[in-house]
């Protein structure tokens, strides 16, 4: 899911993915799109503001069980008007419950000596260079490229390079690729060390951000502007609140004009 966000003084662009049996809240105001990056389906649900006790003020991930998959499926069949939407919509709200968050953030370094370093290994995170040789490349010592890595990002070099292999790996994966095929595109010869820098990093293993078999491909778009619930196959944008789960059904009418509250999954 990319999400735009106008809140801030500058404007900021996020791309988060959210894998199969979990999903995605949005805030309403927050300007957002989502696409499914290989063949599946993805519902939309937007609550009117007046009506939503969430005020998670950022994105925030959420796992989709069983009983809210049905409340979803419920709401997406009824209309605003229908009597059992407020005790549907109070018992998902009371349902929905905050992940904690594992962005995939990469600090880029502003010092020339690693910037180039790190601008390579963006570039192939499969790039198999030690801190030592990089050292000799660019005419600096090990020490003084490893106190760098430290005071620019935060991290070692090895543990920034693992997360810039990790953002990769997600990436391949939900477009379809192997785990194994995964793990050496980003640098791992053992699929099983892949399997736990991933796991560390991410809190799940890669087979959760693998493509469902069988799903129907998802073309299409849709905006999220109001208090209604949708849920569809494809691409979506807007300014609501929502949630997007894996259930492919029509979008009825939404209210327009008021920013909502969405989740996605």
């Amino acid at each position: 899911m990319d999400l735009d966000r106008d809140g801030d003084r500058h404007r900021r662009r996020a791309g988060r993915l959210v894998p199969p049996g979990y999903g995605m809240w949005v805030p309403g105001g927050v300007e957002h799109a989502a696409s499914v990056l290989h063949a599946g389906e993805i519902s939309v649900v937007v609550f009117a503001p007046d009506a939503c006790p969430i005020r998670w003020t950022e994105p925030t991930g959420i796992a989709v069980g069983p009983l809210l998959r049905e409340l979803f499926a419920h709401l997406a069949r009824t209309g605003p008007a229908d009597p059992s939407r407020p005790h549907a919509e109070a018992l998902l709200f009371a349902l929905l419950t905050p992940l904690p968050t594992h962005d995939i953030h990469v600090s880029m370094p502003s010092d020339p000596q690693i910037r180039v370093i790190a601008e390579q290994l963006v570039a192939d995170p499969a790039d198999p260079r030690e801190l030592a040789v990089w050292a000799h490349q660019v005419n600096a010592g090990v020490r003084t490229l490893s106190r760098l890595f430290r005071a620019e990002t935060g991290l070692s070099f090895t543990r920034w390079r693992t997360k810039v292999r990790v953002r990769a790996a997600i990436r391949l994966l939900a477009e379809g690729t192997t785990v194994h095929a995964t793990a050496r595109a980003v640098g791992y010869r053992k699929p099983s060390a892949f399997i736990d820098a991933f796991r560390r990093a991410t809190g799940q293993t890669p087979g959760t951000y693998a493509p469902v078999e069988g799903a129907a491909p998802a073309p299409g778009t849709r905006a999220d502007t109001g208090g209604d619930i949708g849920t569809g196959s494809g691409a979506g944008s807007g300014t609501g609140p929502g949630l997007r789960t894996g259930t492919q059904r029509k979008f009825p009418t939404a209210r327009a004009g008021e920013p909502a509250d969405s989740a996605h999954g």
